[in-house]
């Protein structure tokens, strides 16, 4: 039973999990987070088309005071590579070395939106006629302006193979999990669950071709090996778990679902956008609701258990904004946001999809998982 419960309540992806013999299984997660959809032939279809922006800009001038500066005759060039999922690459040149990191943006209206350097906003609004997009930075009597313009030389520079890390210990974090109807988004659940993208899932790949992975619980991780063209579990060498790499991600897929790695950087600037969003959410819940519950029975099938019973603790900790996390045994904690249902009754949804049912009697707070009602005192 102990097992069951933490399956449905932590959310287990669907990865590869490395079980005592250091064999790899797998298991399904589900929710369902929409998001871009990686071809074959390297482009990428939005699934979402109103972003007219994703795809590579280059930077062609500056306009600080009233002096002009043109960038296009500068080489290297500097470049901003828009993605589908909301980050921004980018690969910055100068006379002596190159430099990259990773920002985000959200569209704010039609033809504006803001690039975020952690939670810090700054606006940028792009013209359709002139296909000139202008960054703005510096106070509002002091701008300093930074143009951009979509690259159109054909075929476009391969931004992500202009950094050489084949000497450097590489380091991705999870993003997604996708299946042919389902999507778990790592970065949502890191946000809300506010603690270190790399606590629980994943990959270092070292210049020597060894590494670590980790896939959500303390028991689920272990030393790997790596090739250019696989993932394989030390000792079990027989099972190799192929990928590719698309704009900068490590995807593999093991039957038929693909898991999303991406670099670490870019992880980290996703997550510090969402937990700005988060931060800025309006109360969703009563004020008394807000704080940690400690799980203190459950009835269960006509049965009355207690947590020692069923081999298992569980703390669900309230947020005002709408959110939660349950903290369950060594399991990576499950992060959700509540939707309401009616009075004192809310779903709990990750990725789009309501998994369970959280009620509030005024003194308790009552989950119900899979007919189980799971009480929080």
């Amino acid at each position: 039973m102990k097992r069951i419960i933490s399956l449905a309540l932590a959310l287990l992806m669907a990865a590869a999990l490395f079980c005592a013999s250091g064999a790899m299984t797998y298991a399904h997660a589900a929710t369902g987070l929409p998001g871009a959809t990686p071809q074959p032939d390297g482009e990428t279809e939005a699934e979402d088309p109103a972003d007219p922006y994703l795809g590579l800009w280059q930077f062609t001038g500056v306009l600080d005071g009233d002096e002009y500066t043109s960038l296009v005759d500068v080489e290297p060039h500097t470049y901003l590579y828009f993605l589908p999922n909301g980050a921004l690459y980018a690969v910055k040149g100068s006379e002596n070395a190159q430099e990259d990191g990773y920002l985000a943006y959200v569209i704010t209206g039609e033809n504006t939106l803001d690039l975020y350097e952690g939670e810090d906003a700054v606006p940028a609004a792009y013209d359709p006629k002139t296909g000139v997009m202008t960054v703005t930075a510096g106070s509002e009597n002091d701008p300093y302006l930074t143009f951009m313009e979509r690259v159109a030389e054909e075929p476009a520079p391969d931004v992500f193979s202009f950094m050489d890390r084949s000497d450097q210990e590489q380091k991705f974090y999870g993003y997604q999990i996708r299946s042919d109807d389902q999507v778990l988004d790592l970065v949502e659940f890191l946000a809300i669950v506010d603690e270190e993208p790399g606590d629980y899932y994943y990959l270092v790949l070292r210049p020597d071709g060894t590494g670590y992975a980790q896939f959500g619980s303390e028991a689920l991780g272990g030393d790997i090996l790596w090739t250019e063209a696989a993932i394989i579990a030390v000792g079990n060498e027989d099972e190799p778990a192929p990928y590719t790499r698309e704009y900068g991600h490590l995807l593999m897929d093991i039957s038929g679902t693909v898991m999303d790695f991406a670099p670490a950087e870019e992880v980290e600037a996703l997550v510090a956008l969402k937990m700005a969003e988060l931060k800025n959410q309006p109360a969703q819940i009563p004020a008394e609701m807000e704080g940690t519950w400690e799980l203190t029975k459950c009835n269960a099938f006509g049965f009355e258990l207690t947590p020692e019973q069923m081999g298992t603790e569980m703390t669900l900790i309230v947020n005002l904004n709408g959110t939660a996390v349950l903290y369950t045994d060594d399991q990576a904690p499950a992060g959700y946001r509540l939707v309401e249902k009616e009075e004192n009754t809310w779903g709990l949804v990750s990725g789009g999809i309501e998994l369970f049912e959280l009620r509030y009697d005024g003194e308790t707070l009552i989950l119900d998982v899979m007919g189980m009602e799971m009480i929080f005192e």
